[in-house]
């Protein structure tokens, strides 16, 4: 069996899995932080391409601690998207003629749901600072303004109609994005 390379700090990042994930590994060995609706971020390691989940212990030889992996893990997570890694696109009209943004791409796509500036830069396309997210899998995440109850109520039909059946699912309950970090909307 061929031997895994070495964990480079490079190479950390966060991931978003569902709960029912965290039933077979020991949360002190992979601490994880709840996200909501049923979500927790993990930190895992990509070996270009093939990711695996991180341990307490293999942060060791890196003489980094855990706290210190996330910070790490959220820059390199905003390289991915800075250098088109992870790509964003802006569609002017969508359900209830709302704009919304579409990033992907890339397995770590959901994961930028943590970037703090992601919040600002959705704002800037849309009317007002409310801003709403969508994780249905691994390798997505939708961006809209919150706008009313119908308006997202449309904006899920679409997600579920084009998203629904991807593989890594997460969830279809929405979050919103705020100056505070990311909060689990209430479901309406």
């Amino acid at each position: 069996m061929p031997t895994e390379p070495a964990l480079d700090s490079e190479q950390v990042y966060p991931y978003l899995v569902p709960e029912a994930y965290l039933e077979h590994q020991s949360s002190s060995d992979s601490p994880t932080q709840p996200l909501g609706h049923g979500i927790s971020v993990a930190l895992v390691a990509d070996f270009n391409g093939v990711v695996r989940n991180i341990t307490v212990q293999d942060l060791e030889p890196l003489a980094l601690p855990w706290e210190d992996a996330r910070s790490r893990a959220l820059r390199n997570l905003e390289k991915l998207l800075a250098n088109g890694t992870i790509s964003m696109k802006l569609f002017e009209k969508g359900p209830a003629d709302l704009p919304f943004i579409v990033i992907g791409g890339h397995w770590a796509a959901a994961t930028a749901i943590l970037l703090p500036k992601l919040r600002s830069i959705a704002a800037t396309h849309f009317a007002g600072d409310s801003v709403c997210a969508s994780i249905p899998h691994r390798a997505a995440l939708l961006l809209f303004p919150c706008g009313t109850v119908e308006s997202r109520a449309a904006m899920r039909a679409m997600i579920l109609k084009h998203e629904g059946a991807a593989k890594k699912p997460l969830t279809f309950e929405l979050f919103s994005l705020t100056e505070a970090g990311v909060k689990p909307l209430p479901v309406d």
